[in-house]
């Protein structure tokens, strides 16, 4: 089946609780002096409702589900809850129905979040984004709504508008991880042609916020080469030493750099150090690359000219991203 970005997960696998939506909703049925005695009976029906995280139970726990909404057929949490569950199946139809469902009994506004994610999921960009200024206007401090339409603007091409959200989560969230970081760097640099000083910036902030991340410094070494700054990118590459020295990988990346900076000596003895980490290691596909690499830069050694392998260091793949 179809599966999009996590709802309430990030990519490993961290439950990350309730939607929003689930405790906020349906409030006014009950009496002022009861409020916060509702919020925490729906609270705590959230807390009882089984998780769906797409394993082969999923259906059973939509049936689940699905006999608690035909018992209760006016209370909107089983309907957010099954809501999510299809979504997190790709089944985008019927999740709408049931977020559409709980919209209407109660405020609107407490499931928008929802919707926003299920549209962003089909693609629906422009639905998105109206669900998620919806509920930023009432939750404008909410770190995954913020994440979520930096994405739809950055997708609609609204680059500007995409990195002042993600800079608000940035600076809203306790605990960003490397890829929010280098998510709003690739904004800025626009893939070496735009503002690659302050895609920079931005990757030694978060470096200085969350330590050495290899993520964010593998990127700043693509932007430092691409722009000349082959000094600067060995720099980079050489504090990660403590942490990937060892591996064959940054072995030919170092001799790469050293290659264009003329060092033909050094570059040799990276080679032969890459190449001894490989002996002895069962032939897979990435080994194979890894000794065409060093193949070829040797080539480029006895021929004295300048490397043409490229650098390795991608920007950050939309199949990385989460939501935290």
């Amino acid at each position: 089946m179809g599966r999009g970005l996590p709802l309430l997960h990030g990519t490993t696998g961290t439950d990350f609780g309730p939607s929003p939506s689930c405790i906020r909703i349906r409030l006014s049925r009950f009496p002022a002096t009861g409020l916060a005695i509702a919020g925490l009976v729906i609270a705590g029906l959230v807390t009882l409702a089984p998780r769906v995280d797409g394993h082969p139970s999923a259906l059973a726990q939509v049936e689940m589900l699905s006999a608690e909404i035909r018992a209760r057929p006016d209370d909107p949490v089983a309907y957010i809850r099954r809501g999510q569950a299809y979504s997190e199946e790709g089944h985008f139809a019927e999740a709408l129905a049931d977020f559409e469902k709980a919209e209407g009994l109660g405020d609107s506004v407490s499931v928008a979040y929802d919707l926003g994610v299920v549209h962003y999921r089909m693609g629906a960009l422009i639905e998105a984004r109206r669900d998620f200024d919806r509920w930023l206007e009432r939750h404008p401090d909410h770190g995954p709504a913020l994440q979520y339409r930096a994405r739809v603007l950055r997708d609609s091409g609204e680059r500007d508008a995409a990195f002042a959200d993600y800079r608000a989560y940035l600076d809203r969230h306790p605990n960003p991880n490397p890829g929010d970081y280098l998510a709003a760097a690739e904004l800025l640099a626009e893939d070496g042609e735009g503002d690659v000083e302050g895609a920079l910036a931005m990757l030694d902030a978060g470096m200085r916020r969350l330590g050495l991340a290899p993520q964010l410094q593998k990127r700043a070494i693509a932007l430092e080469r691409g722009r000349g700054e082959v000094d600067a990118a060995l720099n980079r590459l050489d504090a990660l030493a403590p942490s990937l020295g060892a591996t064959p990988d940054w072995q030919i990346d170092r001799a790469e750099l050293l290659l264009l900076l003329g060092r033909r000596k050094e570059a040799t003895a990276a080679l032969d150090r890459a190449a001894e980490a490989l002996v002895g290691k069962r032939s897979t596909a990435a080994r194979r690359t890894l000794h065409d690499r060093i193949e070829a830069l040797r080539v480029s050694v006895e021929a004295e000219t300048i490397p043409r392998t490229g650098a390795r260091m991608d920007p950050v793949r939309r199949d990385e991203e989460r939501v935290d």
